[in-house]
């Protein structure tokens, strides 16, 4: 799933950690609303998704690890 091959965009990964996009990932994997999500799956895919943003917003990063 995650490509370690995969070149890591620091532009991309600055101006998302100045916005502090990485919380919004954060809030939706620590709120676990899974049982009065309406549709299950699609609550499940984005919650997958937040993860893959997080690992790709953390690879080969120092600064975006703490």
């Amino acid at each position: 799933m995650i490509d370690e091959n995969e070149i890591v965009d620091e532009q991309n990964q600055r101006i998302l950690s100045n916005l502090s996009a990485y919380t919004v990932a954060l809030v939706l994997i620590k709120h676990r609303h899974y049982e009065m999500a309406e549709n299950k799956c699609a609550y499940l895919k984005v919650v997958e998704k937040a993860y893959i943003f997080l690992l790709k917003y953390v690879k080969k990063n120092k600064e975006n690890q703490l």
